[in-house]
């Protein structure tokens, strides 16, 4: 077999065992989900999903990758790093356009809405401290901004999802951005 018909491959049984996840996190919620139940679901042997994944938390975390790029690009691309704007939310929000299916899972069930929450919170943490270390009188300490912008954007992207997507990422980022910006401005001291 090629090169490319093995990397084809590769991308295909990785797709076909996020997918089942997916759905089984829909149906039962990631902490009732056995790899056996991927397994089923996905029709793939047990000794392909471990030459893939060790568990099925790795597997959850494979879901992210093309995320885990866009956040990095947007962190290279900003070009003032002074502002605190929330450089992140449109990406996030044409990501979630794009992976509608994973977003549904992950903000429908508990454990992997906290999941979720982590992920973006650890994403974000320190870039956001960097640029509120330029604004070096703010008031609010770097942690609860980061909790605060996680906690708008997890609450944003439920009513989006919850709402079956009324309108684009654009929107979203726009009504996002008239959320969070007054209380960031008030944080810079503008």
């Amino acid at each position: 077999m090629t090169r490319i018909a093995l990397d084809r491959q590769v991308k295909r049984t990785r797709k076909l065992l996020q997918d089942a996840l997916m759905e089984l996190i829909l149906e039962e919620g990631f902490d009732s989900v056995r790899v056996q139940d991927i397994l089923d679901k996905a029709d793939v042997g047990r000794s392909t999903f471990y030459v893939h994944f060790q568990n099925k938390t790795e597997l959850l975390h494979s879901c992210f990758d093309g995320l885990h790029a866009l956040l990095e690009q947007a962190l290279e691309s900003s070009e003032d790093k002074g502002n605190i704007h929330p450089y992140f939310s449109f990406q996030l929000f044409q990501f979630v356009e794009r992976n509608p299916l994973l977003f549904k899972a992950m903000l429908g069930k508990p454990g992997a809405s906290a999941f979720l929450e982590d992920f973006l919170s650890s994403y974000i943490h320190e870039p956001l401290k960097t640029r509120m270390l330029h604004h070096r009188q703010s008031p609010v300490p770097p942690e609860i901004v980061t909790h605060h912008f996680v906690s708008v954007f997890i609450g944003t992207l439920k009513w989006w999802i919850g709402q079956d997507m009324p309108c684009p990422a654009e929107q979203m980022e726009e009504y996002f951005t008239r959320l969070v910006m007054p209380g960031v401005e008030g944080i810079q001291g503008r």
